[in-house]
């Protein structure tokens, strides 16, 4: 790039410059000239009015006969300005003394209407009051004054005063302050201009000069610098300094390129570093997700196992209530080690039909528990208007108000939480709807500064609410992202100590009725009862170190009609398998292999490797992974290992059977 030549015209700084000086010295001094002009008006008019008042002071205190008013030629003299009309009029109106002999006598009603005097003195129930002390015209001033005799007011003095002369000396005195004014622009602005150019521009174009050498390659190039140390001197060392600084770099070049190289490992070995903790963070989440997991899947698979057994109605319903509670509970878990999930916000969001009654009916039973511990009641409304069947993310969405539930138990020791699911707009040609969630509660509030923060991770409205209340403070964080992922935005009204009403709406697609039976609101078809298990008979291998899934899991088969082998690890699998010394070409002893993931001497993954590698390649057995690592890319790791299909712990009873079925007899999948 080469520099642009150097600007003439009014694109010269040395022409701005002059114009904007002659600019500014034109709006100060007409400024200060009108100020100026108008101040010497009003001056010269204040002082014409007090001298105006002398003849009435001297009246006043009896030094001036009012007679005097006759003779206009010593009023002039008492005031010094040529005085063209005066008179004495007594309190009641009538004209005592006049320098005009025909209106003494005259009361003042009878004089020329038009007379200036009416725009000072009126006459209101026999008495003259003043109007105005001062009446203005363009050559007069007429000025009025109260008389009194030992205290008692006997009239007023009327005098207009002819002001002729003092506007001319006004004018005169404003031509000659704006000549000068003027004078001072064009000097002043001149002078300064041609100062700047003979100061700053040749200064300036030195420096121009001076980078347009550095820019061609003479880096030897230098500006000559005096010892003025204003601010283009600065300007001008800045430049030379420029300059050498560029002349050092360019022979340094080659270490500068050794720095950059150190830095470069430096920032290579910082982000090793860096990966290594975040391995080492994603194994602990693993391993803390498999230990939690683990016992969950027993839990909520024991209690479907208690749901197949003679149960009373009471009984029933708190097996449904503790299912209801592991599901929220593993909701919770997922949002909880999924680091990924709490950072970016990431959640798959799986659509599903579902009934919507049904879903909050669930909801509502799933804290009957909270609501006896705490004896606040929850109460949940429905807006008819709502369409019955949405399909939507329902774990997510339940995890919201679950989060936003529960949260409002903890907070509310009196009154009660209210649930509120309203229709903001049903579209039916495009099948949509709008719903606006509210949870309401009666606790503690949150403080106005405090609502800011309460959506960010691990914060709570209060610190100390951490060790009162309970909690991770990650509830209302989770929630707002996954709303925020289901295209919506959760915010909170609250009033410290009335409660608080957390509210987001959200976009569903709604179905008139559900595609199956699967959530227990369509009547079953009695012809398809009737259709064979295609479970039935099939023979399945459960590798699983832990006693209570094995037994879960086998129940669950059996009940199916499957023949189910067990083994405790992986090595006792390829026993069961025929498979502990070599390779075989056999055909495979079972139709599918449920395998755990993580078990001791040998592991799922590596187990699932040797099957691979001895069984007959055109007869492969398949294998599911049954493990509790749910963290981002595990499925990829089992199918990479050789697995067909991925389980995750907790799971339910029905999810086994559909993924058992769609290997074992693809046609009723």
């Amino acid at each position: 790039m080469f520099m642009k030549e150097m600007p003439i015209g009014f694109k010269s700084l040395a022409v701005k410059l002059t114009l904007f000086i002659l600019l500014i010295n034109t709006v100060v001094l007409s400024t200060l000239g009108v100020y100026y002009s108008r101040h010497f008006g009003l001056y010269i008019e204040n002082q014409l009015v007090a001298q105006s008042q002398i003849p009435g002071v001297l009246m006043n205190e009896s030094s001036l006969n009012y007679s005097m008013v006759r003779n206009t030629e010593v009023l002039e003299r008492l005031i010094g300005r040529e005085v063209e009309h005066a008179m004495v009029v007594r309190a009641g109106g009538r004209v005592l003394y006049s320098s005009s002999a025909r209106e003494e006598g005259l009361r003042l009603r009878d004089i020329d209407p038009g007379s200036a005097v009416f725009e000072q003195l009126m006459e209101v129930d026999g008495e003259l009051l003043i109007r105005k002390n001062v009446y203005r015209t363009e050559s007069r001033r007429n000025v009025v004054m109260p008389l009194h005799i030992q205290g008692t007011l006997a009239g007023y003095l009327w005098i207009a005063v002819n002001t002729e002369r003092d506007m001319h000396f006004k004018r005169q005195l404003t031509v000659i302050f704006f000549l000068g004014t003027l004078a001072c622009i064009l000097v002043g602005g001149f002078t300064q201009a041609l100062i700047v150019n003979r100061l700053v521009v040749p200064r300036i174009l030195r420096t121009v000069h001076c980078l347009q050498a550095v820019q061609n390659g003479n880096l030897a190039a230098r500006i000559p610098i005096g010892i003025s140390g204003d601010e283009i001197g600065v300007l001008e060392s800045s430049v030379n300094t420029m300059a050498s600084e560029i002349e050092l770099r360019t022979s340094a070049r080659e270490e500068a390129t050794r720095e950059m190289e150190l830095a470069k490992e430096v920032a290579e070995d910082a982000r090793i570093e860096a990966e290594r903790a975040s391995m080492a963070k994603s194994e602990f989440l693993a391993n803390t997700s498999h230990e939690i997991r683990t016992p969950l899947n027993g839990i909520l698979g024991l209690s479907e196992l208690l749901l197949d057994s003679p149960l009373n109605e009471h009984q029933q319903e708190q097996v449904d209530t503790i299912l209801n509670l592991g599901e929220n509970l593993l909701g919770t878990i997922n949002n909880i080690l999924d680091l990924s999930c709490v950072e970016r916000g990431h959640v798959e969001l799986l659509l599903e039909p579902f009934d919507l009654h049904r879903f909050f009916a669930e909801l509502e039973r799933a804290f009957v528990p909270s609501t006896m511990g705490y004896g606040i009641p929850l109460e949940i409304k429905i807006d008819p208007e709502i369409p019955r069947y949405i399909e939507a993310a329902r774990g997510p969405l339940r995890q919201i108000l679950s989060n936003l539930i529960t949260n409002a138990f903890k907070f509310t020791r009196k009154g009660r939480i209210y649930v509120h699911a309203k229709s903001e707009g049903v579209d039916a040609e495009q099948h949509r709807c709008q719903i606006r969630f509210s949870v309401e509660d009666t606790g503690i509030g949150i403080p106005a500064h405090a609502r800011s923060k309460i959506f960010e991770a691990f914060s709570q409205a209060d610190g100390s609410s951490t060790r009162r209340y309970g909690g991770t403070g990650l509830g209302l964080t989770i929630s707002s992202q996954l709303v925020s992922q289901m295209r919506g935005n959760l915010t909170v009204e609250s009033e410290e100590g009335k409660g608080s009403t957390f509210v987001f709406e959200l976009p569903f697609t709604y179905l008139d009725a559900l595609p199956n039976d699967r959530d227990g609101n369509l009547p079953f078809n009695a012809e398809k009862k009737q259709e064979p298990n295609p479970l039935s008979g099939a023979k399945v291998l459960v590798v699983e170190d832990n006693k209570i899934n094995r037994l879960m899991a086998k129940t669950f088969l059996k009940r199916e009609g499957c023949e189910v082998v067990e083994a405790e690890d992986g090595q006792k699998a390829l026993e069961a398998l025929g498979l502990g010394t070599g390779p075989s070409s056999s055909p495979h002893l079972f139709d599918l292999i449920v395998m755990d993931i993580q078990m001791p001497v040998l592991d799922g993954l590596e187990a699932t490797k040797l099957i691979r590698e001895r069984e007959n390649p055109e007869n492969r057995v398949p294998i599911i992974a049954f493990t509790a690592h749910a963290m981002q890319g595990d499925r990829e790791t089992f199918v990479a290992a050789g697995m067909n299909d991925y389980l995750a712990k907790p799971m339910r009873k029905q999810q086994l059977l559909d993924v058992l079925q769609k290997y074992v007899d693809p046609v009723f999948a």
